[in-house]
């Protein structure tokens, strides 16, 4: 099959490949002074993100704070730790995202309230439509993948049908928030409940009755592990869900491609089955690690194909305004030319 055929196969344009990285990163390591306009993108219409590298440059320095804070505080101090470090990769890619945008714009309060609400609906979902097979093993493998990704696939479908998006970019942009949120409460509340192996429960209350100590042992495995893998995780497969909801949207007149959207939430499922595979069954930690690094690197080119589509919808967009503009103006000039018979 060539380019333009799998193009058309899998996101309903056949145009040719727009993404230049030449100009996607040209501003990022440029001095930027305060007050510069918020979107420099309009100089080439192409995404131009700078912001992104100086958001993750801050969490990263915000993060090695916190971790000392967990040597100089005590434990407690963790789970602010394991919040932080969580939300590195998730919240780094989502403003690289959110900078990118060309059309449809959110306001910041807009994105926080999305995040929280598409959060907290994606974990009820998740418990609503729980199964249990009776075994841990399959729950983990078969159960977790195909349930999660329907939660935050009926959230997503919610949200771009309330905010009424249209754009590919966009829909890429509110998946990767929704998974985010997901992604950051599960690293979350992995790290902390593994990651101190159950101290929450090892509390030792001193004599007197009005000290305790934790005596959990800290383990940072957890935390650094999904930090590691935050790339091709629950945010990533929240943004092909937003995206395959508008490439199906893209078939015939008033018709929905089911069969392009089955197939990119088949892709999604197989992969979360793949990361929870590799954590359940694969005793050998290095050679899981090892598998996992492959797949991390096979998201990278599979993001900006996605990033590429977006900016193949929008020019595709900004072609047809093109095209009624013309028709507009022949328009108004026949309507003054009347008046002036009269």
């Amino acid at each position: 099959m060539s380019w333009s055929g799998f193009n058309k196969f899998l996101t309903g344009n056949d145009d040719s490949w727009s993404l230049s990285f030449k100009t996607l990163f040209s501003e990022v390591f440029k001095r930027h002074k305060k007050g510069e306009a918020e979107n420099i993108n309009d100089k080439s219409n192409h995404p131009r993100p700078w912001k992104w590298l100086r958001v993750m440059m801050f969490l990263i320095g915000l993060g090695a704070i916190s971790l000392l804070n967990v040597f100089l505080v005590g434990e407690i101090a963790f789970p602010w730790t394991a919040l932080v470090v969580a939300a590195i990769v998730p919240i780094t890619i989502a403003v690289f995202l959110n900078e990118s945008l060309m059309s449809e714009k959110f306001r910041f309060f807009d994105i926080f309230v999305l995040f929280l609400v598409g959060t907290t609906v994606s974990f009820l979902a998740t418990g609503l439509l729980g199964i249990n097979l009776g075994d841990a093993g399959l729950n983990a493998v078969i159960v977790a993948p195909i349930i999660e990704e329907i939660a935050k696939l009926i959230v997503i479908i919610a949200t771009l049908k309330i905010m009424k998006i249209k754009r590919v970019s966009s829909a890429i942009f509110i998946g990767w928030i929704i998974g985010s949120g997901f992604q950051i409460a599960e690293t979350l509340g992995y790290s902390t409940y593994y990651g101190f192996l159950g101290i929450f429960s090892q509390i030792e209350i001193l004599p007197g009755g009005t000290q305790f100590i934790f005596s959990g042992t800290l383990d940072l495995t957890t935390m650094f592990v999904r930090l590691f893998f935050s790339f091709g995780m629950h945010a990533f497969w929240g943004a092909i869900h937003g995206a395959a909801l508008i490439y199906a949207s893209k078939a015939a007149p008033k018709k929905f491609n089911i069969g392009r959207q089955a197939i990119w939430f088949a892709f999604c499922v197989a992969m979360h089955m793949i990361w929870n595979t590799f954590g359940t069954y694969v005793a050998n930690q290095t050679l899981a690690i090892i598998l996992l690094i492959i797949i991390q690197l096979m998201y990278l080119p599979l993001f900006f194909f996605f990033l590429d589509s977006g900016q193949r919808d929008y020019n595709e967009y900004t072609s047809s305004l093109v095209v009624k503009e013309p028709e507009t103006e022949l328009c108004i000039g026949s309507q003054t030319t009347d008046t002036s018979d009269q």
